[in-house]
């Protein structure tokens, strides 16, 4: 199943014991955008209390009913480091999250695998450039549930006069992406991807609709 970050982040997660917690935000690798972690907030009204729980205890995401169950409990949530507990921590999620540790050092986000970036974050003002000069901003990433790596990017584009719309792009035409600059490169046009498929020609996101992405960029078998 395909889904996008920002449907992630409208779930609500269902802990074993039924508690239920808001999805502030995903974690992806920086080294092939797979998914790592749901960072949850546990905290009580108006005092944000973020931690990150692995992808791997997470069911499939149930849409309809707005809830995503994890084998966790309120327990083993309340015993894990705070990713961010600063109030409003939801709304403005830096490039590079911060985990703080007991001692109070804090240490650019990464596991045993790698470095990390806040999908909130990297959703808000980085520039995607096309081969022949920019071609918007990235507004979005599609997710194959399955193993909960990026399929697609959704590239808001528009300016000099056009109108704006929300093209997506499969992760195949990626280019090398620069982190600290904050700039994504493909290897297409900027016709080509101003021309995509729009994100708002569906209600959701099935096969028929990716197939049609990839025959455009001439990526279907």
């Amino acid at each position: 199943m395909l889904i996008r970050d920002k449907d992630l982040l409208s779930l609500r997660m269902v802990a074993t014991d039924g508690s239920e917690h808001a999805v502030a935000d995903v974690l992806v690798r920086q080294d092939g955008l797979r998914l790592a972690y749901v960072v949850a907030d546990i905290g009580a009204w108006l005092a944000d209390r973020l931690v990150r729980v692995g992808i791997e205890r997470f069911d499939p995401p149930n849409v309809p009913a707005s809830e995503w169950r994890a084998a966790i409990g309120e327990h083993e949530l309340e015993e894990k480091p705070v990713v961010q507990d600063a109030p409003g921590a939801k709304r403005a999620l830096p490039l590079a999250l911060f985990s703080r540790s007991t001692s109070g050092e804090e240490t650019d986000l990464r596991d045993d695998e790698g470095a990390l970036r806040s999908v909130t974050a990297i959703t808000q003002g980085v520039r995607v450039d096309a081969e022949d000069g920019r071609a918007g901003t990235l507004m979005g990433l599609i997710f194959e549930t399955d193993d909960w790596t990026a399929r697609h990017i959704v590239v808001e584009t528009g300016g000099d006069g056009a109108p704006e719309h929300q093209r997506v792009v499969p992760v195949e035409l990626l280019g090398p992406i620069d982190w600290p600059g904050g700039t994504i490169r493909l290897d297409a046009t900027r016709a080509q991807v101003r021309e995509s498929p729009d994100l708002h020609e569906i209600d959701g996101i099935e096969g028929k609709w990716y197939n049609k992405v990839l025959a455009y960029y001439g990526l279907q078998s």
